[in-house]
């Protein structure tokens, strides 16, 4: 078998071994109540099967599409920030609150993109955050982080 990428070879592997864990272990998912039409498991299911169908096509395309050398250099700086706003939400996430750290990664993925008004891009993010806290907390009932927010906020209870 002739790879004409093998940096995208590489990377269709490495989805495709991504979207196979996450079948494998969706189907470890405890089933839900006996009439639920959609269980828990029904949206990991659905991003395994996209992952490893994304990986079975970037492993087709490494060996049919151009060579390397015709394709135009990877912007990598884009990535590493969206990574590193995502690892710092994930660390800071309990502390600091829903609110502030979606408005941060919400302002990080727009910078990473190119996106250089930070006060418009905090602000929808503050905004995005708010909305998706009291949806989750007031319309489904489901406790996500406010940090300093909690004493200010009443109990969605």
């Amino acid at each position: 078998m002739f790879v004409r990428n093998p940096p995208k070879a590489l990377f269709g592997c490495a989805t495709l071994l991504l979207g196979a864990a996450v079948l494998f272990l969706a189907r470890k998912i405890p089933v839900g109540f006996g009439y639920d039409v959609v269980g828990p498991a029904m949206f990991p299911t659905i991003i395994g099967a996209g992952l490893t169908l994304s990986g079975l096509l970037a492993i087709f395309e490494a060996r049919v599409n151009e060579d390397v050398e015709a394709m135009p250099p990877v912007d990598l700086l884009p990535v590493a920030i969206i990574c590193a706003a995502l690892l710092i939400e994930a660390a800071a996430i309990r502390s600091v609150g829903w609110i502030p750290m979606t408005g941060l990664l919400f302002l990080a993925g727009a910078w990473g993109f190119g996106d250089r008004r930070i006060a418009l891009n905090l602000g929808i993010g503050l905004a995005m955050g708010a909305a998706i806290l009291a949806a989750f907390d007031y319309g489904l009932g489901l406790d996500l982080p406010l940090g300093p927010l909690d004493a200010l906020l009443p109990p969605a209870g």
